[in-house]
């Protein structure tokens, strides 16, 4: 069989694979899984709402060990052997807590690694593993840099806090302000108490001889040395702790009435809990809620409870032990193997393939309120996702409705308002953060939270999409205005992504991680809006990509080849080479190989969000432990089948 016929035979396969997992409702999401400190949030709430973890704990404990690392440490990426302080920190704290003896092997090395970065007092630890810690007296409350809840009245205008924010981040950070001002201190299990030897494995002696005589003023010098951004933080941090020596009592009760106001306003029944953003915000917004209310016999703490439990995710044929699901990206996961299929040239009128672009369609969200609108009060969204507006998953659905001309036109007014909100929401430098505009302030990384600067991924594939709609027959039929509003918008998005190309000729993603994932998204968009080859911002670009390509045809920014890394480049590639090109069917055959005869992908470290060094002559890929890296299942299969699709068609 020659390569095209292997081609179309792995595409059948694949088809039927991801028809087998879809839902009942017609829609696809999968195992979305981040990094194993985030686990600690599940294990910290539990423990604070005196949730019963006995059942569990086996489980827990075996998912944690399975992703420790040689040298004792836990990572803030998954598969990555980088370990970081903050990460161990969480998940030894979270292993005490299920009673776990200090003396265990895997705890004892998570002692010693601790040890040697310098303990909690480390500039490396960031404010939440502080926070979690001091939740519990492990560290003062005067180790952890001030957030007056005063924070929450100060102008919009000001680049502080709340719309200078994501979404993510608000979430985490209302809450906060509410919880600094009572600055409680849980008592841990009275058996861990008990049973704390005075070796340096122990929960209080992870380095911190006298950890109030810390400031954090000095871990910010240390962290960022003499620059603008170390003299910002310390100048905040200062005039801050002095208000709140000395703070007027009214406007701190006005404060907090207006946090609890804000929590409440976004508040969610337990079906929305169970599909959101859930346990970083759950765990802050529960304390904040139960600090300032009636304690634990609350409803809306009754209600986190029941959502807690929804957020475990079921053991699954690649690992074992006890996983939480931190999202649905449902949406978004419905939405690329939609589009899969059709670029695979799936017929459109299959029942399964119609009943996924309704749900999409019934997805869409009209806002004419929201916090995103803070820096665009003139819009109103029409935006796709779980629950808020988002530009990157709206891309995603738009691409899926142009593959499929009868729901692009049963779709025209929502693809409309999409099209308008996506051009409303572009940032001042042309580029497109997920889900804000003018969100970038960098002085609030030091939490893990997304950023809401413009990235390259979200850009290129923002520009991929209004690309498809310039050309497409949907866009005749609405304004011109509208029509020049998107191509004014996109040649400004070319400009941003000329301008954020780094030196080797790579795009990075959000967290500056996964070079190649944003490498693609940015020829992806480029291409789709004629930019040709020759250019040097492509050249070099296309150049980098062949240099990196593994001995087995596969790519991989930790060495080893995976489906989507794999996948991604290729996407790249296919927009300007041609497919008897050596290095696309070189790429092609590793595709093929690392397809299982049930239409399933081997294991795949490669994810939306997760960074790890990228091999050849390419930069290396660094990450942040101040962000969030997730890794979607699916994702290993949806993007190998757009490649194939798209390899057939040339």
């Amino acid at each position: 069989m020659d390569l095209r016929g292997e081609v179309a035979e792995a595409i059948r396969r694949g088809a039927d694979y991801l028809f087998s997992n879809q839902l009942p409702n017609s829609c696809w999401y999968s195992d979305l899984q981040i990094s194993p400190s985030s686990l600690s949030d599940y294990v910290t709430l539990c423990r604070v709402l005196n949730v019963d973890l006995r059942s569990k704990k086996d489980s827990i404990i075996q998912y944690y060990s399975e992703r420790q690392n040689p040298n004792g440490s836990w990572s803030s990426a998954l598969e990555s052997q980088d370990g970081t302080i903050s990460s161990t920190a969480e998940v030894f704290l979270s292993l005490r807590i299920l009673g776990l003896s200090s003396g265990s092997p895997s705890l004892s090395k998570a002692g010693n690694y601790i040890s040697k970065q310098g303990g909690l007092s480390s500039s490396s630890v960031h404010i939440l593993t502080r926070i979690k810690c001091a939740l519990f007296g492990l560290v003062s409350w005067n180790a952890v840099p001030t957030i007056p809840a005063e924070l929450v009245l100060l102008p919009s205008q000001l680049p502080l806090l709340l719309d200078t924010s994501s979404t993510w981040r608000r979430s985490v950070w209302i809450p906060l302000l509410v919880i600094y001002h009572h600055r409680p201190v849980f008592p841990l299990p009275d058996e861990v108490v008990l049973n704390a030897p005075k070796s340096m494995g122990s929960l209080k002696s992870w380095g911190i001889d006298d950890p109030p005589r810390r400031l954090p003023s000095l871990d910010v010098l240390m962290k960022h040395g003499l620059c603008f951004k170390s003299f910002f933080l310390v100048a905040r941090d200062f005039l801050f702790r002095i208000y709140e020596n000395h703070k007027v009592e009214f406007l701190r009760e006005h404060a907090r009435k207006k946090c609890i106001d804000w929590i409440l306003e976004h508040g969610e029944d337990v079906e929305d809990l169970k599909s959101s953003d859930a346990v970083s915000s759950m765990l802050y917004t529960t304390l904040a809620m139960t600090l300032e209310s009636d304690g634990v016999d609350s409803s809306h703490v009754h209600k986190t409870i029941q959502a807690l439990h929804a957020c475990r995710w079921p053991w699954d044929e690649d690992s074992s032990g006890c996983k939480i699901r931190p999202s649905v990206l449902s949406v978004w996961d419905t939405a690329l193997a939609s589009f899969s299929l059709l670029e695979c040239g799936w017929d459109p009128d299959d029942g399964r393939v119609n009943r996924a672009l309704r749900w999409l369609l019934d997805r869409r969200l009209q806002f004419k309120d929201g916090d995103w609108k803070a820096r665009r009060p003139q819009s109103t969204s029409e935006g796709c996702s779980e629950r808020y507006p988002d530009v990157d998953i709206t891309a995603a659905v738009l691409l899926c409705l142009f593959k499929h001309e009868s729901f692009a036109a049963i779709g025209s007014v929502p693809i409309e308002r999409a099209v308008r909100w996506c051009t409303r929401v572009q940032n001042s430098d042309g580029g497109w953060a997920a889900s804000h505009a003018e969100n970038g302030c960098l002085f609030h990384n030091e939490t893990h939270s997304e950023s809401g600067r413009s990235t390259p991924d979200v850009t290129g594939h923002v520009l991929e999409a209004l690309g498809f709609y310039l050309r497409s027959e949907v866009s005749k039929n609405h304004s011109k205005s509208l029509r020049k509003r998107a191509y004014y918008a996109c040649q400004r998005g070319i400009i941003n992504l000329r301008l954020s190309q780094d030196a080797q000729g790579l795009w990075f993603g959000r967290g500056d991680a996964h070079c190649i994932y944003g490498t693609m998204n940015a020829l992806c968009g480029l291409a789709s809006l004629g930019v040709r080859g020759p250019e040097f911002v492509v050249s070099r670009a296309l150049g980098c990509l062949r240099r990196s390509q593994n001995g087995d045809g596969g790519w991989g920014e930790h060495g080893k080849s995976t489906p989507s890394q794999t996948a991604w480049a290729l996407l790249g590639l296919l927009n300007y080479l041609p497919a008897e090109d050596s290095t696309i069917e070189h790429g092609i055959r590793w595709l093929l190989d690392s397809q299982t005869q049930a239409g399933r992908r081997y294991s795949d470290c490669g994810s939306l969000d997760f960074a790890v060094p990228i091999s050849g002559t390419c930069r290396r890929s660094t990450w942040n432990e101040c962000h969030l890296y997730m890794y979607s299942h699916l994702c290993r299969h949806y993007y190998p089948m757009i490649v194939l699709g798209r390899f057939m068609q040339l």
